[in-house]
């Protein structure tokens, strides 16, 4: 579904905005609009100039489920507001609400997976861990000014920080201990992607919230895959930390429940997937959903093999495939196994494109991972998007099935 943001501006800069927007993939609600029809507002601050219009803004509904920013371009740095997030661009407004988008995703998957084991009679939701009372934060990037002025205000709040200046040091704090957060300083020159793809692909650190910071000139990288959160350094460091810890907060959405903390039969008893029963109901939970958000859905159905004879995996090879597998889907996404050899994928608030983006990154980190015995391997699949007018028992028939060989066309008749 397109995004659809509130806008608050000049008459005379709106049709610019508009337009600006409309090149991201952004639609713009109405000048008069309800903050429930939109997933967040953007606020050129050139109409911070007075005291009532500051006022104005800041009455605001706050949603946790909706993105507020504030547009700085050329504008006085005392134009911030306590709630809003900085963004120097439209491009970096596009980015950062994609982000929280992503997030809100992840917070509706956790309460929708939890309310399908409530339906199938399962009490093994998986328990939530113990909270430590004390947080820890990393932080990789130079240890300069900003690094000391955010350390001095988190250790007075009595949350430990500690840094590193490179990914073999992040690498090595990350085998010894898991942070309650990790900060990262992002730019168009520099964005450590091959660290925060270890990140998404270790258990372990798939759901720490990772927030990348970067001064409010800066470019962006074109993409921002695996951040949580951005922050956007003003000349207020107040604000720039309260919005660290805003979304620090925020991002710890519920995890939704993995298939290996629910007993039978809601997790496959061979493959530690979920399992074809679990997968119906919430396949077809997730389609109410979608249908009730105007939200797309696509489900892949994934058949593994063998990277070098490109034979089906044997049955003692599944359950590490199904492992590897669950290891590189995104946070909102989860997988079944169906029939014997293979897997389902579903990908909630996801079209086509942005389904096939998914498996084939997937499919090319699966394909250069070799597991414990040096074996690699390999999938094919088949992307099934949810189409209009499509019942739930329709849909969940199409992907379920698996398709049957072809006959051949030329068959003796046997009178």
């Amino acid at each position: 579904m397109v995004p659809i943001v509130g806008l608050i501006s000049p008459d005379k800069r709106r049709e610019t905005l508009v337009q600006e927007l409309g090149s991201h993939g952004i639609n713009v609600a109405p000048l008069v609009f309800k903050m429930s029809d939109v997933d967040g507002v953007l606020v050129d601050a050139s109409v911070l100039r007075t005291r009532d219009e500051r006022e104005i803004v800041s009455r605001l509904p706050s949603e946790p489920d909706k993105f507020t920013a504030l547009l700085m371009t050329g504008i006085e740095a005392d134009s911030e507001l306590d709630g809003y997030t900085l963004t120097p661009s439209v491009r970096s407004f596009a980015q950062q609400l994609n982000l929280h988008r992503r997030q809100v995703e992840v917070m509706l998957e956790s309460r929708l997976r939890l309310s399908t084991l409530n339906a199938l009679g399962s009490d093994a939701a998986r328990k939530p861990k113990a909270q430590t009372t004390s947080k820890s934060l990393l932080y990789f990037g130079e240890p300069g000014p900003f690094y000391l002025k955010m350390k001095d205000e988190f250790e007075r709040k009595g949350i430990r920080i500690s840094a590193v200046l490179s990914e073999r040091t992040a690498f090595e704090s990350f085998r010894t201990s898991v942070p309650s957060a990790f900060i990262v300083t992002v730019s168009e020159a520099f964005c450590p992607l091959e660290l925060l793809d270890h990140i998404h692909g270790r258990p372990d650190l798939k759901h720490m919230p990772v927030i990348a910071v970067s001064e409010l000139e800066d470019r962006l990288p074109d993409t921002l895959d695996h951040i949580t959160g951005l922050v956007r350094k003003g000349s207020s460091f107040a604000h720039a930390i309260r919005t660290i810890e805003r979304l620090i907060d925020q991002s710890f959405a519920p995890t939704p429940v993995n298939a290996k903390d629910c007993a039978f039969p809601v997790r496959d008893k061979y493959t530690g997937a979920f399992s074809a029963e679990f997968a119906e109901r919430h396949i077809k939970a997730q389609i109410e959903l979608s249908l009730e958000r105007n939200q797309p859905l696509c489900v892949a159905r994934i058949s593994p093999i063998d990277y070098e004879s490109r034979m089906p995996l044997s049955a003692d090879l599944l359950p590490k495939f199904g492992s590897l597998l669950d290891s590189v889907i995104r946070r909102q996404d989860f997988i079944a196994r169906v029939d014997w050899n293979d897997f389902l994928v579903s990908m909630p608030a996801t079209n086509l494109a942005q389904a096939r983006e998914t498996i084939e990154r997937a499919l090319r980190i699966i394909e250069m991972t070799s597991v414990a015995d040096n074996r690699t391997f390999s999938f094919r699949s088949k992307i099934i998007p949810l189409k209009e007018f499509q019942s739930a028992d329709q849909f969940w028939r199409h992907v379920s099935v698996a398709a049957e060989p072809k006959r051949q066309a030329n068959q003796a008749n046997v009178a």
